[in-house]
């Protein structure tokens, strides 16, 4: 029996990504291996392992599998750490939230998978017996190790202490005591891994492949090494593990040596997501390139855009994001005048960056003709006109188009305009907020609040000609100088050296950028005070205060920089802050249902009220419900409240049952016993 789960368990970690090779009749590894002589074998190879930045293994990857049987992936780490919630599921709180989580029962389960090892593992015994030079060895070896790597900082981010494989296993008996063997502990995993990277920055080309070939250089091997020893060493300082200033030190480093290679941070905040030639984008270390020609092209626009809208934000995330006029937290007395009716004021004088990551407020009174109208400089009004009859918003003396107008102004090239679309382009959607239940079905949230930070008109009018499905060629950055600037700006927090100097350097470069133009960040006038906290309002309530007032800005900047990218859910668990995250109640937009009124057939307003605005529930800041007509929405309540909410079992994630149960030696996580 011992000798069949064996040879079970190497055949497992014999898998590789897919290929044909199962139509040979010598073995995959036997060919594969045969094949390993020059340099070009090598490239051929290593082809392969460029699936893991589209794997659904990863969390802050381009992988479109989902959480909780949700079908899109780039929000989902946001979710998972409680910025974000999901759009249009029914008033059922789910997910970790609801503690609806469990150990998985099946082989690989919840990413304990050594397959990818394994493949990187062939190609490293077969570099020394090649007729490669030693100089071309030293980089493949490098190439090797930069993607054994990323998938070991994904195992130990998961599991803590993980199975340290760094050869092909072999069923003859000889290694049976990494089979059927403990753990290694993850400080030791860690600083394997730190070792290998440190190789690779020496040893791997500058260029790669050669420049522009958009291929693993010594410039990736940075990035990797400056996101994951932020990651590891803020673990340790806040996990208890200690030994973090090593790594904490290798993020400044390197996060410096990257600031040298790349000093130009690109103005437009949107073309991060929104660009049909990523390549060419300042910054840009390694991206993913789509193409819908080649049946390649992305989903992450389309499903923004459809009657499946996966995600929104909700008010306590909206709240992060800065006034725009004097750089302070709405929280801050500076600030306490500010009017907060309903979403247009409160995304009047606001970060830019929420109005590309939310769409933002409008309202429509008449339909227009087309979606491909929004290549023009004015659209066509659909004759005869139809009008907004169920969700047209009319509140005295307001700019119904403000935010259009801003969007116009701010994104000449167009990656985003407003009204929106479905993605077929279709239907109109009338208004922001768009709740289920008004007219337009597409692209609507029940919090208010639509996520549309890839939504983007570059593939205009391809969607709407020959694309039915929606797929879109914009590229998706895998690492990138933005997020090397907030890690080196955190890093040096936390190593006592963030002063104005390195503020300047990092955090304020990225308020610059023409289309952000935010305020600097002036570190000497962070106090206590700039963002008090206040415990009695559950939506808004300030700083943490077991968080410093110059590292909580830090932090905020972070999550306000990457949303809609996936970093969160990796963020709140190296601080330790699952429950300061999650452990809250979600509210939606603030509305005030007496200024919504039907247009008649004929464009006139009208006294009736639709019925989905009168249906809304509403309450105070305080979770207590709202009387009149004016208050936010109601989505979830304090998990906490039910008995839910965080559990500190979540900061890991659980080993699989099949795997516990043919190794005696691995133990679960602690805390997953319950589940």
């Amino acid at each position: 029996m011992k000798k069949y789960i064996k040879i079970c368990f190497v055949a497992l970690l014999a898998l590789s990504a897919c290929n044909d090779g199962y139509l040979e009749k010598k073995p995959v590894t036997a060919q594969s291996e045969a094949g390993f002589k020059n340099y070009k074998n090598f490239v051929t190879y290593s082809w392969r392992f460029y699936d893991c930045f589209t794997s659904n293994l990863y969390v802050q990857t381009w992988s479109e599998q989902g959480i909780g049987g949700k079908a899109f992936s780039e929000n989902n780490g946001d979710v998972m750490a409680g910025y974000l919630t999901f759009a249009i599921d029914d008033n059922t709180d789910t997910g970790i939230r609801m503690q609806q989580l469990t150990v998985p029962t099946v082989r690989n389960g919840g990413g304990w998978d050594f397959s990818y090892i394994r493949t990187v593992n062939i190609m490293l015994r077969n570099i020394d017996g090649s007729e490669m030079t030693d100089e071309e060895k030293a980089h493949w070896r490098s190439v090797c190790y930069f993607f054994f790597c990323y998938n070991y900082a994904e195992l130990i981010s998961r599991f803590g202490d993980v199975t340290w494989v760094d050869h092909v296993l072999k069923d003859d008996g000889s290694d049976d005591q990494i089979i059927y063997g403990p753990r290694t502990p993850r400080k030791v995993v860690a600083d394997s891994i730190l070792a290998r990277l440190q190789y690779a920055e020496k040893n791997i080309r500058k260029d790669g492949e050669g420049a522009g070939t958009n291929t693993i250089n010594r410039a990736c091997v940075q990035a990797l090494m400056s996101r994951f020893c932020l990651f590891e060493g803020t673990w340790r300082k806040y996990h208890g593990l200690g030994d973090e200033t090593k790594y904490l030190e290798e993020c400044a480093r390197v996060s410096e040596a990257l600031m040298n290679t790349y000093p130009t941070v690109d103005n437009n905040y949107d073309g991060l997501v929104a660009n049909l030639n990523l390549g060419a984008r300042p910054g840009t270390i390694l991206y993913k390139q789509f193409s819908s020609n080649l049946e390649l092209g992305n989903q992450f626009g389309r499903y923004e855009r459809s009657t499946s809208t996966p995600f929104a934000m909700h008010r306590f995330t909206t709240d992060l994001y800065l006034v725009k006029s004097n750089g302070l937290p709405v929280t801050n007395a500076a600030n306490a005048g500010r009017p907060d009716l309903d979403m247009y004021d409160e995304f009047h004088d606001r970060d830019p960056r929420l109005l590309m990551t939310v769409a933002p407020p409008y309202s429509q009174d008449f339909r227009y003709a087309n979606f491909a109208d929004q290549l023009k400089p004015e659209f066509t009004i659909q004759t005869p006109r139809l009008y907004n009859t169920g969700a047209n918003y009319d509140r005295p003396g307001l700019d119904k188009l403000e935010f259009v107008k801003w969007l116009e102004a701010t994104l000449p090239n167009l990656t985003k305009r407003l009204p929106a679309w479905q993605f077929q382009g279709t239907a109109m959607i009338w208004s922001i907020p768009n709740f289920p239940g008004t007219p337009a079905q597409q692209f609507r949230s029940r919090t208010g609040y639509i996520c549309w930070r890839h939504y983007n008109l570059l593939d205009v009018p391809t969607p709407v000609a020959s694309n039915p499905q929606g797929v879109m060629n914009s590229g998706k950055p895998i690492f990138f100088i933005e997020e090397v600037l907030l890690n080196a700006a955190e890093a040096a927090y936390e190593l006592g050296k963030f002063d104005q100097a390195y503020a300047d350097k990092t955090i304020n470069k990225l308020r610059r950028r023409t289309t952000v133009n935010m305020p600097d960040m002036i570190v000497a006038n962070i106090n206590a005070s700039t963002d008090p906290s206040n415990p009695n309002d559950k939506v808004t309530p300030g700083r943490d205060t077991s968080v410093d007032p110059v590292l909580w800005e830090i932090r905020r900047e972070r999550i306000v920089e990457l949303m809609g990218l996936g970093y969160g859910w990796a963020d709140v668990r190296r601080w330790k802050k699952g429950p300061w995250y999650m452990n809250r109640p979600i509210l939606g937009v603030k509305i005030d249902k007496q200024y919504y009124k039907n247009l008649d057939a004929n464009g006139n307003l009208t006294t009736v009220t639709p019925a989905v605005f009168n249906n809304l529930p509403l309450v105070n800041k305080n979770f207590t419900p709202a009387t009149g007509t004016s208050g936010y929405v109601r989505r979830f309540d304090d998990p906490s409240v039910a008995g839910k909410g965080w559990d500190d079992a979540y900061y890991l994630f659980p080993l699989p049952k099949y795997d516990l149960n043919i190794n005696s030696e691995l133990t679960q996580n602690p805390g997953w016993e319950k589940y």
